[in-house]
């Protein structure tokens, strides 16, 4: 099973897209976008160093689901 398969919700815990946000620190954004490229997740935004020290992607889920990848950098 992908990743990116996500059982649907009963009817009634079903929420609208964008209504949530997961974020997962991994140790490479760009291989993790990678990855989920590859099956069919669209990236909203390329990895990209962050004033506050991480580099961030986003991404979204087949639930329409936003995930943001985050990876700390200069450690």
């Amino acid at each position: 099973m992908s990743p990116f398969t996500v059982p649907a919700a009963p009817p009634s815990r079903q929420r609208p897209a964008g209504t949530f946000v997961r974020a997962d620190l991994v140790k490479c954004a760009a291989m993790a976008v990678q990855k989920a490229a590859a099956v069919g997740a669209p990236v909203t935004a390329p990895p990209e160093n962050q004033p506050w020290g991480e580099r961030i992607a986003r991404l979204v889920d087949p639930t329409g689901i936003e995930v943001i990848v985050a990876e700390p950098i200069g450690s």
